[in-house]
């Protein structure tokens, strides 16, 4: 009887080590989630009315890079009409095409760096979400907020495409854990098993 007693003591002081082990890792691993979740949402908040900043800001810049190309274009009809000669064209096109050409490459750069921003943030608020507590309809609900936001003019049309291919991810993410968690387990398929073979008999 001793050892008997000796061996279940051994067995429940390892078991109770092993919960409070477990169970004070998890504690921090969901402080760390919820502050991450916190974190996220932050910058989501933030990036989505600084991208509308930031691609109006872009979209001067192409504005001015296509008033340099008409500039050209209009070089080119003076030289034609006469207006200018070779040389005074030859000269004045060069320096259009050299701040063309840098300024076209600083919009490109400062585009690619827009876009990686915009899909780190994306990559991030999906990873945040807790899919298992959105529904479709609340997803409906952000799809008609950005709809109307779009109606008001209050989006630019990257940020509008944006943000209706984030709530789509979100609608198959939340469609996808759905069928999962409807999706028979591998127990129910045993018990409609024996059901069916008692029904047969």
């Amino acid at each position: 009887m001793q050892s008997l007693s000796k061996l279940f003591d051994d067995i429940r002081r390892l078991v109770e080590d092993k919960y409070r082990e477990y169970s004070d890792e998890l504690r921090r691993a969901q402080e760390s989630w919820n502050a991450y979740q916190s974190i996220v949402n932050k910058i989501k908040r933030n990036w989505d009315f600084d991208e509308a900043m930031l691609h109006s800001r872009l979209d001067q810049m192409r504005r001015e890079i296509d008033e340099l190309r008409k500039q050209m274009e209009l070089l080119a009809a003076q030289k034609d009409i006469g207006l200018i000669d070779e040389d005074a064209f030859a000269k004045s096109s060069a320096e259009l095409n050299e701040i063309m050409t840098s300024l076209s490459k600083t919009y490109e750069d400062l585009s690619s760096k827009l876009e990686e921003l915009s899909s780190l943030v994306t990559d991030h608020w999906l990873r945040s979400i807790d899919i298992t507590k959105t529904s479709l309809e609340q997803i409906d609900n952000m799809l008609k907020e950005v709809e109307d936001a779009k109606a008001r003019s209050e989006l630019s049309d990257e940020v509008y495409r944006r943000l209706k291919r984030e709530a789509e991810m979100l609608r198959k993410a939340v469609q996808a854990f759905s069928m999962l968690r409807e999706a028979p387990s591998d127990g129910d398929e045993e018990e409609e098993k024996k059901k069916d073979g008692s029904a047969q008999l």
